[in-house]
């Protein structure tokens, strides 16, 4: 549990508001807003004289609970139901409310999002159950544990000995449960303390399915067919016993099977609260669709280079990320941080660990642009691992986009031709190129060419370390391309595929700028994936 007196809550355009989106929710509870017709969504009794009042959620990230309650505690005698149902949760036994507020600061959780803290020994909260005529239905939970230990309840809807469902710490204390009638099915994932998690579980009348930050768990048992539930909905308990002990911060409940759904609304809920979803899970199912099978080894290779560049700090800067070691343009074109697909165009192989373009008429169009992608001018950057440089004596671009050289508008990076001993890096201002010493022979490996903090930083890295190529103070100046996509295997200048090469790229991809300590930690991750994922060694 954190606490804090003013919140800065991150801002949602009316359009995003989750349940406008992805509306029908049989119950929604949140101290953030959750659709436009929704204005209050806390109801409060501060501790010195039990007064309550009612709340809006920038009202209780903005300071006016805490000034409400002054020195004291705030408890929570009413969450809304933000869906229209009226399934509002309440407690009127004081010894029993949920905290909000302690000594007049906001509770929050370990993301400095505000919660409500459960005590783990009386507080719970009740709401009219769901019908789940249909025998399905959708959860997702922000909670947040304290402390663990055998069978704590986050939300039970209905008697879940025998009917209903409940969610909560399993068996053992550590791992994630779903109990439904009277059927335990545990996570083969360890909850830890002091971390917010976000929780998702669908069943589909006959099989339920769960996934903790937008990644899957392997359930125990998943088979039990779901019937009419009987009692109240309880949050935080199973109805005076079972306590949780912890942060709950949101809950979204629907009587219908939202798998389509299920992971625009966890990236939806994730970004609110900074929580960062499962990108290694999404991005391998949607290799496996498009008809790749990773091995096991490939796959704990990619959920081990997104994991390193979360606690590293570099992974958020990652705009486009693509993996072309499939052997097919399916899910070579596929990106691992939107899992959006670019196009091959003309003649190109799909090798083993690489692409490679004709020379003439083959490129990757990564169908976005350096702006749409969000880099500014002082901030962006691009990167490609070489296999093996390209042959022939022209000059040719690994990665680019080019409006137009007469707006001074590009970001680009081209190997100049045979003879000239050198390669630009173009950022913004096409007139300011940044020139640097790179013969035919000496640019494969990763070239990571940044701009950030006011400079222009090409950095390579191969099987033998780091070096720098080029490290240039350069004035924000020029216009980063608006209506010119990013291609691979040369530069889209003006609307034309040009100075194509005949390149062997192993990845590439877009950063939102990245210093030169981000840079290296970057590419020795990269490079870690790459071997690992090939089986092959970088030059």
């Amino acid at each position: 549990m954190q606490l804090s007196n003013s919140l800065t809550p991150r801002s949602i355009a009316s359009s995003n508001y989750l349940l406008r989106k992805y509306g029908g929710a049989a119950a929604a509870y949140s101290l953030q807003r959750l659709d436009t017709s929704v204005e209050n969504v806390v109801r409060v009794r501060r501790s010195t004289d039990d007064t309550e009042a009612d709340f809006t959620a920038q009202e209780v990230a903005g300071g006016v609970l805490a000034s409400f309650c002054g020195a004291g505690d705030g408890f929570v005698t009413t969450l809304y139901d933000q869906s229209g149902n009226g399934r509002d949760a309440t407690q009127a036994t004081a010894a029993s409310q949920p905290q909000i507020v302690a000594s007049g600061v906001v509770v929050t959780d370990s993301n400095g999002n505000p919660a409500i803290l459960f005590n783990g020994s009386s507080h719970e909260m009740t709401a009219t159950k769901m019908d789940l005529f249909g025998g399905q239905y959708t959860a997702f939970t922000v909670v947040e544990a304290n402390a663990l230990s055998l069978d704590k309840v986050i939300i039970r809807n209905g008697n879940g000995s025998n009917n209903g469902f409940v969610l909560q710490a399993g068996l053992t204390g550590t791992t994630r449960e779903v109990v439904y009638q009277g059927v335990a099915t545990l996570g083969d994932g360890t909850m830890a303390t002091n971390t917010t998690e976000l929780w998702s579980v669908i069943n589909d009348s006959s099989t339920t399915a769960m996934w903790v930050d937008g990644s899957s768990e392997t359930l125990s048992n998943n088979t039990a067919t779901m019937i009419t539930p009987t009692g109240a909905m309880m949050i935080g308990s199973n109805s005076g016993s079972l306590y949780w002990n912890g942060e709950i911060a949101e809950i979204i409940l629907y009587e219908s099977d939202q798998s389509s759904n299920r992971a625009a609304i966890e990236q939806s809920i994730a970004s609110r609260y900074g929580i960062t979803t499962g990108y290694a899970d999404l991005y391998l199912e949607a290799l496996q669709t498009a008809g790749a099978s990773p091995t096991s080894t490939q796959a704990n290779a990619i959920k081990n280079f997104v994991r390193t560049g979360e606690s590293e700090g570099w992974f958020s800067s990652l705009k486009r990320f693509y993996l072309p070691i499939w052997g097919a343009a399916g899910p070579n074109a596929i990106d691992l941080i939107s899992r959006a697909s670019g196009t091959f165009n003309g003649s190109v192989t799909h090798g083993a660990g690489y692409v490679q373009g004709d020379g003439s008429t083959g490129y990757f169009d990564f169908g976005v642009t350096p702006s749409a992608l969000g880099l500014t001018l002082g901030s962006g950057g691009i990167f490609a691992l070489i296999k093996e440089e390209a042959t022939g004596t022209a000059a040719y671009n690994i990665l680019g986009s080019i409006d137009t050289v007469s707006v001074s508008s590009a970001v680009d990076f081209q190997i100049r031709a045979a003879g000239e001993g050198v390669a630009r890096f173009y950022y913004a201002d096409f007139a300011t190129l940044s020139s640097f010493a790179c013969s035919r022979s000496d640019h494969a490996g990763i070239l990571c060419a940044q701009r950030a903090g006011g400079d222009r930083n090409v950095r390579r890295r191969t099987s033998s370390g780091v070096s720098s190529l080029l490290s240039a103070t350069v004035a924000d100046s020029g216009v980063i391309p608006t209506t010119r996509n990013f291609i691979a295997m040369g530069t889209n200048y003006a609307g034309t595929p040009t100075s194509l090469g005949n390149q062997e790229m192993g990845a590439y991809g877009v950063t939102a700028g990245l210093a030169n300590a981000n840079s290296d930690a970057f590419t020795l991750a990269l490079k870690n994936l790459w071997e690992t994922t090939t089986g092959l060694t970088l030059p």
